[in-house]
């Protein structure tokens, strides 16, 4: 999760991070804001980044095979909301919140690691969306999931 677009370093560490996909399972590349630096998320800078990674994938496979390909990563991208970085709750879902519920879902026992460069607004939403509408067995086992690095 990034608060991209707020310092030209999140750009700049996107890019760095894309450099490095061949070493990790990414799941998601999603957008969140934090630290009240603006209001807007910025999916397309993502995008923006993954589509220059696309342009250099040919020679970046030179060196690995195992770069995720450019269609696998762009599909990876999901915005989270807008508004106030501290809302959680009812209709505050995002498709970052729902991507993050559908991975941990999944029938893989391995934790879900979370790098957060910003707010972690949309992981808390999921996490209470979770805890809202699954027993209280399902909710501690998603959870249990849950692995964050900021």
């Amino acid at each position: 999760m990034t608060d991209i677009g707020g310092d030209p370093d999140d750009e700049q560490s996107m890019v760095r991070f894309l450099l490095y996909t061949c070493d990790y399972q990414v799941e998601g590349l999603c957008t969140g804001f934090g630290h009240g630096h603006y209001q807007n998320t910025r999916p397309e800078l993502i995008r923006k980044a993954v589509d220059a990674y696309g342009q250099v994938l040919p020679n970046l496979r030179k060196h690995r095979t195992d770069f995720p390909s450019h269609e696998r990563l762009a599909g990876l991208i999901k915005d989270g909301s807008s508004g106030d970085a501290h809302s959680v709750g009812p209709g505050r879902d995002s498709e970052a919140s729902e991507w993050i519920i559908q991975v941990l879902d999944r029938a893989d026992p391995r934790p879900v690691w979370f790098t957060i460069w910003g707010g972690p607004r949309e992981l808390a939403q999921a996490v209470w969306k979770v805890s809202q509408t699954r027993n209280a067995t399902e909710a501690a086992a998603l959870k249990k999931k849950i692995r964050v690095h900021s």
